[in-house]
């Protein structure tokens, strides 16, 4: 069903020229920001890429990102403690 969809708009071909030039760093920098991550999930699900691999790339992308998030909101609220303290 769902490759039928993408065939038709070439879709298909554009993400998988993006998975071979990007790969596994494409799919750890979109885990790493804080954008929608549905649409790189579901595009390598269409090109097949190996799940093993897709699963070290993003939990590695989601570690950085919930430590960085962390890591300000620490200081920030230490920030904001000393400001109305």
């Amino acid at each position: 069903m769902g490759r039928g969809a993408t065939a038709t708009a070439g879709l298909e071909r554009r993400v998988r020229a993006i998975s071979v030039r990007w790969g596994g760093g494409a799919l750890f920098l979109m885990a790493a920001l804080p954008l929608p991550f549905d649409v790189v999930g579901l595009s390598a699900g269409i090109t097949r890429y190996p799940v093993w691999r897709f699963l070290v790339y993003v939990a590695l992308g989601k570690i950085v990102k919930v430590t960085y998030v962390a890591t300000v909101g620490g200081y920030g609220i230490a920030i904001l403690a000393g400001i109305v303290g």
